[in-house]
């Protein structure tokens, strides 16, 4: 019983802090690590771009959608990231 309260809470925690990326024009993408083309992207993806944030947990969206020319820049910005950095 008190673990489904704590996931209610849960849910209901999240959705506050996806509104309130939303409503600040917000949506966060973290790389889940430096080796794996997948990501944790907020909800508030949807109301900010119009794009399923579930579709960019597939592996290769993101990148699909960066153009040629700006691969390299794009792969050394994911390695740079706190979030996957190994110096951070």
């Amino acid at each position: 019983m008190a673990r489904s309260h704590a996931e209610d809470e849960l849910g209901r925690t999240r959705a506050a802090y996806d509104q309130a990326l939303a409503d600040g024009g917000v949506v966060l993408l973290q790389q889940v690590s430096a080796d794996v083309d997948g990501f944790h992207v907020s909800m508030s993806m949807a109301q900010v771009l119009g794009w399923d944030p579930l579709s960019f947990l597939s592996p290769g969206v993101l990148r699909s959608m960066v153009h040629p020319d700006d691969l390299s820049t794009f792969a050394v910005v994911l390695l740079v990231s706190p979030a996957v950095s190994s110096t951070a």
